[in-house]
């Protein structure tokens, strides 16, 4: 992103913001689309950092891996996807948004374990007392 700044003597500051994109991403996906490797990877690394870090906003388990899932879906996808540029963004963080809500379901899923002790500390509470050989024979 550039931002250029001028200033005009009487007139307030004037800011220009525009968007460097690297390669245009509508090509990059047509091209994806029709098997080249390099075009997918040139999507991959435009949007992965956004992607994961939409992932890390919304407090996903683990953003890395659930970036990786996403653009796994994508991939297998793309010959299926149909329209232009602001089109694939918005499908992309669609996929996005449905594997962060299908972690926090897997999340919700897993039991809480609170106040209850691991299986090392119910041994230690156990046989603490014991020395090794009669901890041994009661087992």
């Amino acid at each position: 992103m550039l931002i250029h700044t001028r200033t005009q003597p009487a007139e307030a500051t004037t800011v220009t913001v525009t968007r460097q994109h690297a390669p245009e991403l509508s090509r990059l996906v047509s091209e994806a689309r029709h098997g080249s490797i390099k075009a997918f990877d040139d999507i991959y690394r435009s949007l992965a950092g956004q992607v994961a870090s939409y992932l890390r906003w919304h407090r996903a388990t683990d953003p890395d891996g659930l970036t990786n899932d996403v653009f796994a879906q994508v991939h297998r996808n793309l010959p299926r996807f149909e329209g232009d540029e602001h089109g694939f963004r918005s499908w992309v963080f669609t996929i996005a948004h449905h594997r962060m809500i299908d972690d926090r379901r897997r999340a919700n899923r897993q039991p809480q374990l609170q106040d209850e002790l691991a299986v090392d500390e119910h041994i230690e509470l156990g046989f603490g007392a014991l020395d090794g050989p009669r901890r041994v024979a009661a087992l």
